[in-house]
């Protein structure tokens, strides 16, 4: 939670707009926490999205609704499994897995409700949140890092698994 945390503070010194940072560094390790840490890195994840969202100007409680965006990445772990994928990427089959998953179905999802959530603060209008314009421009921030992941999931990955911070379960 400490690196997400980080991560974010750093994020928050480049605005795109409103709630939007230019690059959302730590989208890059939503889906490894989740991957890795199952349960408790999606409650990391909640928390850390809930404590820094004033560094992008959302004010608590409202926060900690808007960074239930995170939660989408619960679907990870359960689409990996699915699909028999390895989460340290040793196949081509499992990067595009990884690609389809986390950067296509997650990140979509994510970017969709986390505009929505940003409607009521009075930062977009509806028909902006779900425009295509309002949903590329969300997405398109947070890209460039989800496919970071990629690397830290290969490379990390295999140490990870044999630390006794693994969750092989949800718990």
């Amino acid at each position: 939670m400490a690196i997400a945390f980080v991560a974010d503070y750093v994020s928050s010194f480049t605005p795109l707009l409103p709630g939007i940072p230019f690059l959302w560094v730590t989208f890059m390790f939503y889906p490894c926490f989740v991957l890795w840490f199952k349960s408790w890195g999606l409650l990391a994840l909640w928390l850390e999205g809930g404590i820094t969202g004033p560094f992008f100007g959302q004010p608590y409680p409202w926060s900690f609704v808007a960074s239930f965006s995170s939660a989408l990445f619960v679907l990870s772990p359960i689409l990996f499994k699915a699909s028999k994928t390895d989460i340290s990427l040793k196949r081509w089959r499992d990067v595009a897995v990884a690609i389809v998953v986390n950067m296509g179905i997650i990140a979509a999802l994510q970017t969709v409700y986390y505009n929505l959530a940003l409607v009521p603060l009075g930062w977009y209008t509806l028909d902006w949140a779900l425009s295509w314009t309002g949903f590329l421009t969300t997405y398109a921030v947070g890209l460039p890092m989800i496919a970071f992941h990629l690397l830290l999931l290969r490379t990390l990955s295999p140490y990870i698994k044999r630390s006794p911070l693994y969750v092989k379960g949800w718990i």
